[in-house]
């Protein structure tokens, strides 16, 4: 059995741990994934008031479907989740929510657990960047920040 999603996040964070961040481009679009403590806690945070949620979603507006929004930035961003089976299904909706298709396949590759072991947020940054962070709660964030041994 090879290494869980959340050993393979914690590998993450230490082959990038004074930015805390692990920045992909494809052309003109990047991907970045975002592994900060304070933000690994607001979205934790977002996922534990959205339970049966395993994406959050930065959307533009919470009253039209999921689909009819865009995602932005967080900040004044309406928080919402949804339940997707496979991560298809997300770079599906993340295509819909206006993410560019050659970023957004690349969620696949850096998003370990992504709809089954680990929730993920996804928002643009200010520069109109795709990012993604786990959505984890303590006990998960403990593990990835102590090493994997649950300390932090």
């Amino acid at each position: 059995m090879g290494p869980t999603a959340l050993d393979q996040i914690a590998a993450m964070l230490q082959s990038c741990k004074s930015s805390q961040e692990i920045k992909i481009s494809r052309g003109e679009t990047i991907l970045r994934i975002n592994l900060r403590l304070d933000d690994l806690n607001l979205w934790g945070e977002s996922a534990e008031v959205l339970p049966s949620a395993n994406i959050i979603l930065a959307c533009d507006n919470n009253t039209a479907g999921i689909e009819q929004s865009n995602l932005t930035w967080v900040v004044g961003a309406a928080i919402r989740g949804i339940n997707l089976d496979n991560p298809n299904q997300v770079i599906a909706l993340l295509i819909k929510l206006g993410i560019e298709e050659n970023i957004a396949t690349e969620i696949i590759n850096v998003c370990p657990g992504l709809c089954k072991e680990v929730k993920w947020a996804f928002y643009r940054e200010r520069h109109g960047w795709l990012c993604a962070s786990p959505a984890l709660n303590r006990e998960q964030i403990n593990k990835v920040y102590g090493g994997g041994n649950g300390s932090t």
